[in-house]
């Protein structure tokens, strides 16, 4: 849990996604301290903010084409 935590941060900081890095965080401290039951909960967190994350990624395109326009 903790390696796999580690590289999602990794991933998620190359798009500048502060709160699903931040989730990332939490899962993967939780995995080097052993507190796997508390994972459970704490899982959600990054779901929700990956669906977020996920989302406005699919408004990228359309935003690009809207300002290309404007000029």
């Amino acid at each position: 849990m903790e390696q796999a935590a580690h590289s999602l941060k990794g991933s998620v900081g190359n798009f500048g996604a502060n709160r699903a890095y931040e989730a990332a965080y939490q899962i993967e401290k939780l995995g080097k301290e052993g507190k796997m039951g508390d994972a459970v909960v704490a899982l959600m967190k990054p779901e929700m903010e990956f669906g977020t994350l996920t989302t406005e990624m699919k408004n990228v395109p359309e935003e690009m084409k809207n300002e290309s326009s404007d000029s």
